[in-house]
C-alpha cells in the first residue's frame, strides 16, 4: 500500500517491467536492435508473441530505451510516446493517452484535471470526425519538426473483444472499425511523424482479417518474437540477480533453465517464481549465501508458487463473504473466449459494483490485498491511490492458466456466460420473430437453477448480449409461469374426471329403477302416436300438391335467366374480338420497326466485315516483317542466353566454392572459386560479382596468416582510420582515446601507439604526411609529428589533452585545404567550421556559420579547392579565399536540399563531376556536380539517382582514386562496393553491389590504401580489416596461395 516500507526486489513477478527498470532487464539485447530497424522501416510495427513471451516488457525496456537513446537511425532522439490499451473504448482511450501532459500539450498540468478532461474531450471529437484524426490532432498541437510521436497500443487483441461486444449489440457506429483505420492512416501518412507499436497475442492473428487493411500492415511490420536461447534465459536470471547484489548457485540456474525448458509462456510464471525465491532468500540466508536450491523449493518451485501465493492471499480475506466476493470480482476481470483462450477483461472499479453487487468497500479490500507488493496480481500499481473510476485488471494471463482456483472460476464463469447467450437467443426469436416455443422441462429446470445459484444482474449480462436481459429474463419467467399454468390445468382436470366418474354411477342406479314406470307410460304413449299418423298422411298428400304447382313456375323463372345470361356472353365475345384486333395491329407495327432495325443493323455489320478484312491484311503485312526482324534478332538473343547461362553458372560456383570454405574445404572451395573467376572473365561478366568475390576473399582469409589481413586493437570500437598517401601509413583511433600507426605492407604492422584519455572522433594527415591531426570528443584538436610516431613506439599525451581541455563543442570532422597557396586544418563541429594553421592548431584563424547563424553540420569534404558542407539535409558548396588582413571568407556557390523529413547528410564524396551523398537514414544519392549550381534547387529539379541499400546510417563514403568504384560502410554492420556501371547504366538490370558483412557489429570507418588497390575498414567489433578492390588482384593472390 501507499507509504510502506518497500524493499527492493529484481523481479516484477507476473507484471511487465515498466520504462524506468530496463536496468533490470536482461537477454533481449538483439531484438532490441531488430525491432529498432523494424519501426523504421515499416512505422507500423506489430510485436506478436504467444501470452508470456514478453512482449509488453520487450517495448517498454527494450525499444522505449533505445528511442529516447537516439538508436533509431533516421530520426531524432526527441520523442513524445502515448501508451495505452484498447479496452472497452479504444477512442476514448486513444484521446486520453494523447491528452496526457507532455505528450501532444506541455502546458498541461497533470494535476490540472480539469483542464486534461477538457482537451480529452476535444481530441475525442477530432479522432471521431474522420480516419485522419491522429493526424488532425497532432497537426492542430504543432510539435516541433525534429519530434516524433509513438502511439504504443498494448494489448490489441483486446479489440476483438470489443468488436463483438460491438456485434452483438448490433452497434452500427463501429468504433472498433474507425480506431483501426485511425492507426493505419497514421502510419501510412508522411505529413507527420507518427509511429505505431502494437503487442499483441500470436493466437489473435486471424482475428485481424476482420478489419480492412490491418493483415496487411501487420504482414509489413510484423515482429515475431524470437523464442530465447539458453544463454539468453541464462542472462535473464543472472543479471537482475547481480544487479540486487547477490548471486545465484549453479544447481539452482541449472534447475530453473530446466523447468522452464522451450514454454516460452512461462516467463511471467519464471519471474514470478524467482521474485518469491528473492524474498525468501532476503528472509532466510547465511553470510556469503546466494539465491539456492533450498529457496527455490521452500516457494514450491515453478509448478506451485503461483498457486500457493494466491491461495495464501485468497485465505486472508477475514470473511467468507469476502471469500465469495472475490470470486465474483475475478470472474467479471477474466473471459474465455469461444476458442477457449483466456481473455483479460479490465473493468472500472464503479462497473464491478454494478455487474457483481459487491460494496464498494469490499472491492478495494479485495484489490488491495492482491495488488500490494510483492504480490502485483492486480493491476494498477500498489502506489496509484483506488478510485471509482480506476481499472482494475489481473496483472498477467498466466493467473488464469495457473492459479488452480481462478481457472475453476473461469471455467464456471463460461458455462455461466454460454448459457445466457443461448438464453438470451432463444428469447429474442420468441419476441421477435415466434420462431421458438417456450422452454420445456429438463432445460428449463436448468435455466432456473443457473438463474438461482448467479443471480445475474443486467450490468453482468450486458457485457455478452446487450439489450436482451429483460426480454430473457421475462422469457424465462413466462416458460416458469406457463410450465406451472400447465401443471395446474392438468390437475383440475384430473380432479374433474373423478367427480364424473362418481357422478355417473349414481345416474346410472337410478335409471334402472325408473326404468320399468317409463316402460308402461311408452306403451300407451304408441296408441296414442298411430291415430296422430293417420291425420298426418292426410297432410303429407295436400302438401305435395302445392309442391308440384311451386316447381312448375321455378322452371318458367329459370329460362328467362338463361336468356339474359346468353345475351351478356354474346357482348363480352365481341369485346375481346376488338381488343385482339387492336392488340394485332400494334404487333404488326412493332415488327416493322423490328425488321428496319435489323436491315440497318445487317448494313453495318457488312461495314465492320469489310473494314475488319482490310485491318486484317495490314496486320499480317506487319506480322510479316516483324517475323523477319525476329529472325535477325534470335541468333543474338540465342548468344545472349548462352552468354547469360555461363554466368549464372559462374555465380552459382561462386556460391557453391563460398560453402565449401565455410564448411572447411579450404583447398577445393579456393579451387571452384578460381574457375567461377575464369569462367566469368571469359564471357566478360561484370568486374565485381556478389557470388565470386566474397568466395575470393574468404579463401584468401583462409589461406594467409592474419596480420596479412586484420589486427584487433583494444577493448574499444574503431571509430576512424586515415591513410597517409605519401608515407603509406595507416592511422587508427578508438573510443577509448588511443590512436595507432600502422605500416601496410605483406602485413599489417603496429608502429607506433599513442594514449590521449579522450575520445577521438576524427583523423586526418597533412598533405604532406609530416604531422597526424586528431579531433577529440571534447572539442580539441591536437599535432602529433609523424617523425615522433616513428621514433617511438608508445607515446602518452593524455597530461597534454587535460591541460587544453576546455569545454568545446566535439569535432565531428578533420580535413585540409590550401587557400590562396597556404595549408589550413579545417575543425567541423555541429555548429561551426573552424579554421587552423597547420603548425598550430590549437590558435582558431577563422570561423564560419551560416548567414542564418543556425547549422546541423555533419559532414565536410574539400575538392578542387571547394568546400562542400553537409547542413542537415543540404548541401552547400563553399568557395575560402583569404583577405587582406589574414581573415578567410566564404562564398557559397552552390546549394542544394534534399526534401525528406528527418535527414541528415553525413558522408559526402566527389570524383571528377559526380558527388556521392550519404545520409543517416543508409540513402545515397549520386548526382552530377552542375546541379549545385542553383540555389534555388528544390527536390524537382536536380536529377539524381536515390539508392537504399544500407538499412542504417551511411558512416563513410568515398570515390576509389584509381577505378571507377564507389566504398560505403553503415551503421548496418556491411560494407558494399559499388562499381561506376551501377550509376551510368540505363540497362533494366543494373551491374552488382557486393556486400561485405564480416565485421560483426556497427561499421564506423572506411578508406582506400595503396592508391586504390586495397581498402580499409574499421568498426564496433574492434577489427581493422584489409579488403582487395578488385577481384582481378584477389583472384591474383588466391592462384599464387594455391600453387
Amino acid at each position: 500500500m501507499v507509504g510502506e516500507d518497500v524493499r527492493f526486489n529484481p523481479f516484477p513477478g507476473l507484471r511487465p517491467f515498466e520504462e524506468d527498470e530496463d536496468y533490470l532487464f536482461f537477454g533481449r539485447e538483439k531484438q532490441i536492435d531488430e525491432l529498432l530497424t523494424k519501426l523504421r522501416t515499416s512505422r507500423f510495427l506489430a510485436v506478436v508473441g504467444t501470452s508470456g513471451s514478453g512482449k509488453s516488457s520487450l517495448v517498454k525496456c527494450g525499444l522505449l530505451p533505445g528511442l529516447y537513446g537516439g538508436f533509431m537511425a533516421g530520426t531524432s532522439s526527441s520523442w513524445r510516446i502515448a501508451t495505452f490499451r484498447p479496452g472497452s473504448d479504444p477512442l476514448l482511450n486513444l484521446a486520453e493517452a494523447l491528452a496526457t501532459p507532455s505528450v501532444l500539450y506541455d502546458h498541461l498540468d497533470p494535476e490540472d484535471t480539469d483542464s486534461i478532461q477538457m482537451h480529452t474531450a476535444m481530441l475525442a471529437a477530432t479522432l471521431n470526425r474522420s480516419k485522419r484524426g491522429v493526424v488532425d490532432a497532432v497537426a492542430e498541437a504543432r510539435l516541433p519538426e525534429d519530434e516524433n510521436l509513438l502511439l504504443v497500443v498494448d494489448q490489441f487483441e483486446e479489440l476483438f473483444r470489443f468488436n463483438r461486444e460491438e456485434r452483438n449489440q448490433a452497434n452500427e457506429e463501429r468504433k472498433s472499425h474507425a480506431f483501426v483505420k485511425l492507426l493505419l492512416d497514421a502510419a501510412e501518412q508522411r505529413e507527420q511523424n507518427i509511429f505505431i507499436v502494437i503487442t499483441m497475442r500470436s493466437d489473435f492473428l486471424g482475428d485481424c482479417t476482420q478489419f480492412r487493411g490491418l493483415p496487411e500492415a501487420i504482414n509489413d511490420g510484423q515482429y515475431l518474437i524470437p523464442r530465447m536461447t539458453r544463454e539468453e534465459m541464462k542472462d535473464a536470471i543472472t543479471g537482475p540477480v547481480a544487479v540486487g547484489g547477490s548471486d545465484i548457485s549453479n544447481i539452482l540456474l541449472t534447475r530453473l533453465l530446466n523447468d522452464v525448458g522451450d514454454r516460452m509462456d512461462q516467463l511471467p510464471v519464471l519471474q514470478h517464481a524467482l521474485m518469491r525465491t528473492w524474498e525468501k532468500w532476503e528472509n532466510d540466508h547465511e553470510d556469503g549465501e546466494g539465491l539456492d536450491l533450498r529457496h527455490y523449493e521452500a516457494i514450491g518451485t515453478m509448478s506451485e508458487a503461483l498457486s500457493q501465493h494466491a491461495d495464501e492471499i485468497y485465505d486472508s480475506l477475514k470473511t467468507e463473504e469476502l471469500k465469495q466476493h472475490c470470486e465474483l470480482v475475478f470472474k467479471a476481470i477474466t473471459e474465455k473466449s469461444e476458442g477457449g483462450r483466456g481473455i483479460r477483461r479490465p473493468t472500472r472499479i464503479s462497473e464491478l459494483v454494478e455487474i457483481t453487487g459487491v460494496p464498494l468497500k469490499d472491492i478495494v479490500i479485495i484489490a488491495e490485498a492482491f495488488r500490494q507488493h510483492g504480490c502485483r496480481f492486480l493491476m494498477p500499481p500498489p502506489d496509484e491511490p483506488l478510485y471509482e473510476d480506476t481499472i482494475l485488471d489481473i496483472s498477467h494471463e498466466s493467473l488464469m492458466r495457473v492459479w488452480r482456483r481462478c481457472i475453476a472460476w473461469v471455467d464456471e464463469e463460461m458455462i455461466s456466460a454460454e448459457r445466457y447467450r443461448d438464453l438470451a437467443e432463444r428469447a429474442e426469436k420468441w419476441h421477435s420473430y415466434g420462431q421458438v416455443g417456450f422452454l420445456q422441462d429438463p432445460e428449463l429446470q436448468l435455466m432456473i437453477n443457473w438463474r438461482n445459484s448467479t443471480n445475474p444482474s443486467e450490468a453482468w449480462a450486458r457485457r455478452f448480449r446487450d439489450l436482451q436481459y429483460e426480454t430473457a429474463m421475462v422469457y424465462l419467467r413466462v416458460s416458469e409461469e406457463r410450465r406451472a399454468q400447465i401443471a395446474e390445468r392438468e390437475r383440475r382436470s384430473r380432479r374433474r374426471k373423478l367427480i364424473l366418474a362418481g357422478i355417473l354411477i349414481i345416474v346410472f342406479g337410478s335409471l334402472s329403477v325408473v326404468a320399468g314406470i317409463f316402460y308402461l307410460k311408452a306403451h300407451r304413449d304408441h296408441l296414442r302416436a298411430e291415430a296422430a299418423n293417420r291425420d298426418l298422411e292426410v297432410a303429407r298428400n295436400e302438401a305435395v300438391q302445392n309442391a308440384q304447382q311451386a316447381q312448375e313456375e321455378k322452371e318458367r323463372a329459370d329460362g328467362e335467366a338463361r336468356k339474359a345470361e346468353e345475351q351478356r356472353l354474346l357482348a363480352v365475345a365481341r369485346e375481346r374480338d376488338a381488343r385482339a384486333a387492336e392488340l394485332e395491329a400494334k404487333g404488326q407495327r412493332a415488327q416493322a420497326i423490328a425488321e428496319r432495325k435489323k436491315a440497318d443493323s445487317l448494313r453495318e455489320q457488312a461495314d465492320n466485315l469489310a473494314a475488319a478484312a482490310e485491318l486484317e491484311k495490314r496486320r499480317a503485312e506487319f506480322s510479316a516483317r516483324r517475323s523477319e526482324i525476329a529472325e535477325r534478332v534470335a541468333n543474338d538473343e540465342l548468344e545472349k542466353t548462352k552468354r547469360q547461362q555461363k554466368l549464372s553458372q559462374a555465380s552459382s560456383s561462386g556460391a557453391d566454392a563460398f560453402r565449401l570454405l565455410n564448411e572447411g574445404k579450404t583447398e577445393e572451395g579456393a579451387l571452384l572459386a578460381l574457375v567461377a573467376y575464369d569462367s566469368n572473365q571469359a564471357y566478360e561478366g561484370p568486374l565485381l560479382n556478389e557470388d565470386i568475390y566474397p568466395a575470393l576473399d574468404r579463401a584468401w582469409r583462409e589461406m594467409s596468416d592474419r596480420p596479412v589481413y586484420e589486427f584487433v586493437m583494444s577493448s574499444y570500437d574503431v571509430r576512424v582510420v586515415a591513410y597517409n598517401v605519401e608515407r603509406k601509413y595507416l592511422a587508427s583511433a578508438d573510443n577509448g582515446g588511443m590512436v595507432q600507426m600502422h605500416t601496410l605492407g605483406n602485413e599489417m604492422r603496429e608502429r607506433s601507439r599513442i594514449y590521449l584519455g579522450e575520445p577521438v572522433r576524427s583523423l586526418t594527415w597533412a598533405p604532406d604526411g609530416a604531422y597526424l591531426f586528431v579531433g577529440l570528443r571534447g572539442g580539441q584538436v591536437l599535432a602529433i609529428a609523424t617523425t615522433e610516431m616513428e621514433q617511438n613506439e608508445e607515446l602518452d599525451y593524455s597530461s597534454r589533452v587535460r591541460q587544453s581541455a576546455t569545454p568545446k563543442l566535439p569535432v565531428t570532422r578533420l580535413t585540409t585545404t590550401e587557400i590562396d597557396g597556404q595549408t589550413f586544418l579545417l575543425s567541423l563541429t555541429n555548429q561551426e567550421l573552424n579554421f587552423y594553421t597547420l603548425e598550430d592548431p590549437s590558435t582558431l584563424v577563422s570561423k564560419w556559420v551560416p548567414p542564418s547563424g543556425r547549422a546541423n553540420f555533419k559532414s565536410i569534404t574539400v575538392h578542387e579547392g571547394k568546400v562542400y558542407l553537409g547542413d542537415g539535409s543540404s548541401l552547400r558548396r563553399l568557395v575560402p579565399s583569404l583577405t587582406p588582413d589574414g581573415e578567410i571568407e566564404m562564398e557559397e556557390d552552390g546549394y542544394l536540399r534534399i526534401n525528406e523529413a528527418n535527414l541528415e547528410i553525413t558522408q559526402i564524396t566527389l570524383q571528377k563531376d559526380h558527388v556521392a551523398i550519404g545520409a543517416n537514414t543508409g540513402t545515397i544519392w549520386l548526382l552530377d556536380e552542375d546541379e549545385l549550381d542553383a540555389k534555388t534547387a528544390t527536390p524537382q529539379s536536380f536529377t539524381s539517382q536515390r539508392y537504399r541499400f544500407h538499412q542504417a546510417q551511411i558512416t563513410s563514403l568515398q570515390f576509389s582514386p584509381k577505378r571507377d568504384q564507389l566504398l560505403s560502410t553503415s551503421l548496418d554492420q556491411t560494407v558494399r562496393l559499388w562499381p561506376q556501371e551501377y550509376w551510368t547504366s540505363e540497362e533494366a538490370v543494373k551491374p552488382q553491389v557486393i556486400v561485405l558483412p564480416m565485421h560483426e557489429k556497427w561499421v564506423w570507418s572506411g578508406t582506400y590504401v595503396d592508391g586504390g588497390d586495397y581498402f580499409i575498414t574499421a568498426g564496433q567489433d574492434r577489427r581493422v580489416i584489409r579488403w582487395y578492390a578488385s577481384m582481378e588482384a584477389l583472384a591474383d593472390e588466391v592462384r599464387k596461395l594455391t600453387k
